[in-house]
């Protein structure tokens, strides 16, 4: 007998709780009405359909899905937030490595994509740091973006062969 699943039932759900709240009937949050706010409800879907039914690909998507809605909640009220662009690496690492952790692959992705994320976040102070020390970064801060793709063609080519 196959398994009925629950996203459907719950991705609707998150569509009409989304249409009350942009709708203003409830006032939770500010800014509630934004898309955001209706990618957080679908993550949560995807989180609680994962977890119910086993479903390693689930819980990642409503991982990703969650984080990335949860950044963009918090990234205007906390003056310390990372921008966009590092914490959709940090997020991304994340949400691989709670599904490594289920699956048992994708484990040294998931460690470079979250260490990537802590680099760029703390790529300021590690060049002031570096500064410091009267070490030149002018090349460093240049030249990092085509060192990443340099090793990541060497890395597609080598798996390829």
């Amino acid at each position: 007998m196959k398994k009925k699943s629950i996203l459907l039932p719950l991705t609707l759900l998150a569509v009409a709780l989304y249409a009350i709240l942009s709708g203003g009937q409830f006032d939770i949050w500010k800014d509630q009405e934004k898309w955001y706010t209706l990618l957080l409800l679908f993550g949560l879907a995807f989180l609680y359909q994962g977890k119910k039914e086993q479903e390693s690909a689930h819980v990642f998507i409503g991982m990703l899905m969650t984080g990335l809605s949860l950044h963009f909640i918090l990234q205007p009220k906390l003056d310390h937030w990372p921008d966009t662009f590092t914490m959709i690496v940090f997020i991304l690492g994340l949400a691989l490595f709670v599904k490594s952790s289920q699956k048992k692959e994708y484990r040294i992705e998931s460690v470079v994509l979250i260490a990537l994320g802590l680099f760029l976040y703390f790529f300021q102070q590690i060049t002031k740091q570096l500064s410091s020390l009267s070490i030149p970064v002018s090349s460093f801060e240049l030249y990092w973006p085509y060192v990443l793709i340099a090793v990541s063609l060497l890395l597609l080519f080598l798996k390829r062969k």
